[in-house]
């Protein structure tokens, strides 16, 4: 398994849930730690499949300037 973002490898993909039904796992969603993205194993290929999704959806964590969105870090709170 990959993440449908930025196509990090498995080592770097961590469980957060999963939904249990009559004590069988249904779905399990799971966190990227290189680009932050969560996503449920369940969902559509056109939200989980790095070949089917847009392209503008991909990121490469290791060149974050070419992110269409930046939000710069907060500022500390001065008193």
């Amino acid at each position: 398994m990959t993440c449908p973002r930025c196509q990090a490898q498995a080592k770097h993909l961590r469980t957060e849930h999963q939904g249990v039904e009559s004590g069988e796992v249904i779905w399990t969603a799971y966190h990227c730690n290189r680009c932050s993205f969560t996503w449920r194993d369940s969902e559509l290929p056109a939200s989980i499949d790095y070949e089917v999704r847009e392209a503008w959806f991909r990121v490469d964590p290791d060149n974050p300037e070419q992110y269409h969105h930046n939000i710069p870090p907060a500022k500390p709170k001065t008193s």
